[in-house]
């Protein structure tokens, strides 16, 4: 069984205080788990893809903090997990241990570690072999564990203390008096044994806390603060209880059937980690009595109360223990097993726990997470994000499923589309859960013709609209108080956008039939130089053809190319055919010489040419969607054109000539 997407709460004592340490539930009914109000969102950057989500787990089973929000409204503990958990009953059994717990590695895909430190902190320990004591550790000592060859090794500041064959296990006993601290896991440990096994022909080891009964192994159980209702806690050791019986009867049974038995990396019924349940050893015991006493705290205390008070019980179906899966919060609302893991188990359905969810208080039942479509597009490696849709098939408690359900998230990008189940998704973004919705940004662009020009003279070029005679630029991206706003020409013309008088800076000009309005500031008013050139249906393009540092004007008709090196009318000073008719014509000094040529975009295809006599292009490449704007321009600064394209007022620029990604987005 999958437990690794479950949330647990492992600083119980620090993290009660964030609630009213309220022990004793109220005397009034128990009332309906759903029918309850969760908080709203907040609102966010609306240039931003949000995930807006609830609770944090996998949303099978029981809710802790459901079970918390349950207790503080007067439910008891039986009715709290056959809620949860639905055709189940709370039974007695007897699992006989001892459960061994896995401290390292702590999940199947961790390494198994080549060294340990044990803190002796009171008293002293014996070392073991074949029940044989090899050496004897002082209190107040650091050993070190390790594998030497064909031993084990056993040091205290660089010195061996002891030597002995690594061909059989190492054993640390504990009394239940002594303690001792791990290094590595920063934990204190006081039951049971500590167990060190040889990874076969490696230095690396299995180690392993081999607990006598099960009880003392939930007295270490860090998964629910301990100042929580009796109730909830109550419905914690049973849930753990369960789960932990299961565990060690599959494997008690895979060994009765011949097999070896343990997991594939460890010796061990259980891991210490949210993998299978969060055992933190003594600290939980220690809970409310200083960092470093050896005696149990008054959390400790209350944790292990409520372990003592359901003793022998089990959560069971059908006269069998059932496993019981929890997470901290579904949110308001489970979805099923079948739902979340693909596997149907009768009694893991889909739950409305609102009310209870609403009473238990939980920080994280509206939780955002916001990513630029730069950020997002790299997590899921698409280029630069530009949509995310969920697909139809969503949990009946608000859950995006598996691949096979229809349930897919699809982020699309400018380099690609990634479909994601929702926990690829929760994982690859930092969710808390997989019950959220995803909406993409939305932008405002103003309406009508797209210019690019360096509006300042600091030599980047940047966006620009002109709308029927409203010219708006934007001469800082992204800096949109900084916008420079006029009224120039009247609708129906076309706006071109240059250098027309060699000061650095582009202007706004407009074309009116065959006839050029130039104006050389940003402002309305006259227009400082005007004249006839081309026809009425040319296509009218700007570019500083001849390298002389001012832009003049050109005209494209079907694929002809008519440029002119003045501010006047007359005939056309080169003339050269280029593309197609129907394609778009760019202009761009593409190989940074100082002259604007020629370029075309057919469908997502580029062709630029770096001379004015037509003929192949010297280069060709592919950018952008077809319906997109191709755009020209020296975006980031630099003496050569580079391609970028606009899409629902965003450009995606590329800082060098060519395809690939977009090294930029700039949201009008």
């Amino acid at each position: 069984m999958n437990h690794t997407a479950r949330f647990a709460i492992i600083a119980a004592g620090a993290a009660g205080l964030l609630f009213a340490a309220t022990t004793t539930a109220p005397a009034h009914a128990c009332p309906e788990p759903g029918g309850g109000s969760l908080p709203t969102f907040e609102e966010t950057n609306p240039e931003l893809f949000a995930f807006n989500g609830r609770g944090w787990g996998h949303g099978v089973g029981m809710s802790q903090y459901g079970a918390r929000g349950a207790a503080v409204l007067g439910c008891d503990v039986d009715t709290i997990l056959e809620t949860y958990y639905q055709g189940t009953l709370v039974a007695d059994d007897q699992v006989d241990g001892p459960i061994h717990v896995g401290l390292a590695p702590h999940t199947p895909t961790a390494d198994a570690p080549t060294s340990s430190t044990v803190r002796q902190l009171d008293g002293q320990v014996t070392w073991r072999q074949n029940g044989t004591t090899v050496a004897t550790q002082p209190a107040g000592t650091d050993w070190a564990v390790q594998i030497d060859g064909p031993d084990w090794v056993l040091t205290a500041g660089g010195s061996v203390q002891a030597r002995m064959p690594a061909t059989q296990p190492l054993t640390l006993p504990l009394d239940g008096q002594t303690t001792v601290k791990l290094a590595e896991k920063d934990r204190r440990y006081q039951h049971g044994h500590l167990r060190y096994d040889r990874v076969v022909d490696t230095d690396t080891f299995y180690l392993t806390a081999v607990i006598d009964d099960l009880d003392t192994y939930l007295y270490g159980l860090g998964e629910m603060p301990s100042s929580w209702p009796d109730a909830a806690l109550q419905a914690q050791a049973i849930v753990g209880r369960s789960f932990a019986a299961i565990n060690l009867n599959e494997r008690r049974n895979r060994q009765a059937a011949g097999q070896d038995g343990w997991r594939d990396n460890c010796r061990c019924d259980v891991y210490d980690s949210v993998f299978s349940q969060a055992y933190v050893g003594f600290e939980k015991e220690a809970e409310g009595n200083g960092a470093t006493s050896s005696e149990r705290g008054h959390w400790g205390q209350q944790w292990a109360d409520a372990v003592d008070a359901t003793t022998g019980r089990f959560l069971t179906y059908n006269g069998q223990i059932a496993s019981g899966n929890y997470a901290a919060s579904h949110g308001g609302h489970g979805d099923s097993s079948a739902f979340v893991w693909n596997w149907d188990v009768d009694y893991l359905q889909a739950v409305d726990d609102s009310r209870w969810a609403e009473a238990g208080g939980f920080p994280h039942d509206a939780w955002t997470e916001t990513f630029t479509p730069e950020e997002l597009g790299e997590r899921a490696d698409v280029g630069v994000a530009t949509d995310v849709d969920l697909g139809p098939n969503i949990g009946v408690g608000g859950r995006v499923g598996q691949l096979n359900q229809d349930s897919a998230v699809t982020i699309t990008g400018t380099e690609g589309t990634a479909v994601l189940s929702g926990d690829q998704a929760r994982r690859l973004l930092g969710l808390r859960s997989t019950r959220f919705t995803a909406t993409a940004p939305t932008y405002d662009p103003p309406s009508g013709q797209v210019l690019v020009g360096d509006w300042n003279g600091d030599g980047t070029e940047t966006l620009g609209w002109y709308d029927d005679g409203e010219v708006r630029l934007r001469p800082e991206i992204g800096n949109r108080f900084n916008d420079i706003v006029y009224t120039y020409g009247v609708p129906g013309d076309v706006a071109v956008a240059g250098d027309f008088n060699g000061d650095g800076q582009a202007t706004v000009s407009v074309v009116r039939g065959a006839q050029w309005f130039i104006n050389n500031r940003h402002e309305g008013g006259s227009a400082n130089v005007r004249f006839i050139y081309g026809r009425a249906g040319d296509q009218p393009i700007v570019g500083d053809w001849n390298g002389d540092g001012r832009d003049t004007a050109g005209v494209v008709r079907g694929n002809r190319w008519l440029l002119r090196n003045t501010h006047d009318g007359g005939s056309s000073d080169i003339r050269f055919a280029y593309g197609r008719a129907g394609d778009q014509p760019i202009v761009g000094d593409w190989n940074g010489d100082g002259r604007d040529t020629a370029g075309v975009v057919r469908g997502r295809r580029w062709f630029v040419d770096n001379s004015h006599d037509g003929g192949r292009a010297d280069r060709s490449f592919t950018y952008g969607r077809v319906g997109d704007r191709p755009l020209a321009g020296k975006f980031a600064g630099t003496d050569a054109t580079t391609n970028a394209i606009e899409r629902d007022g965003q450009l995606f620029v590329r800082t060098t000539l060519g395809s690939g990604s977009a090294d930029e987005r700039w949201p009008w």
